[in-house]
């Protein structure tokens, strides 16, 4: 259990991470598109929404119902993302400032990090959940309360990320 624990504090880094680049990028692509502020409020209520869940280290491992709502935030704020990088789209002279570049390249490197710690998550929890379900450790494990642990998903708006489409 402690090896799922360590990996999922460091999942939870990179959404920590994540979520303290997302100002910066909204004020940055605000410069350039202040019409979009539905985009911008979406992006802004996603991330208070994500924020919010990562408020709550460790439990959303023991609450599946918590743990189900933890990934429904990210997964919006991954769609937020998305929706903000389209309208860079729109504003090719963005592409060229040099402070949202660097942000983007922090965002990709995150991104593709939070892909490493996913799956090193997702094979502790394999692992572990292998473990408790072989015999004799079944048995203590149902006596002392041990259970299985959820593996994390990318959503949607994540998989289309982790394939490369967030510029």
């Amino acid at each position: 259990e402690e090896g799922v624990k360590e990996k999922w504090s460091q999942v939870e880094d990179m959404y920590q991470q994540r979520l303290d680049l997302i100002p910066n990028l909204v004020e940055i692509v605000k410069g350039y598109a202040n019409d979009e502020k539905e985009t911008f409020q979406a992006a802004a209520e996603a991330r208070t929404k994500a924020s919010a869940a990562l408020r709550v280290p460790g439990q959303a491992l023991t609450n599946p119902e918590q743990f189900r709502q933890f990934q429904l935030a990210q997964d919006a704020l991954s769609g937020a993302l998305r929706r903000l990088m389209e309208v860079v789209k729109r504003c090719p002279e963005l592409k060229t400032n040099p402070n949202f570049l660097a942000l983007q390249d922090q965002l990709k490197g995150i991104e593709k990090r939070f892909t490493d710690e996913r799956q090193g998550f997702n094979e502790a929890v394999r692992k572990y959940n292998t473990y408790i379900k072989q015999f004799p450790q079944t048995i203590i494990a149902n006596m002392s309360g041990f259970k299985e642990k959820p593996v994390l998903r990318p959503g949607k708006a994540q998989t289309r990320q982790q394939n490369g489409n967030i510029n």
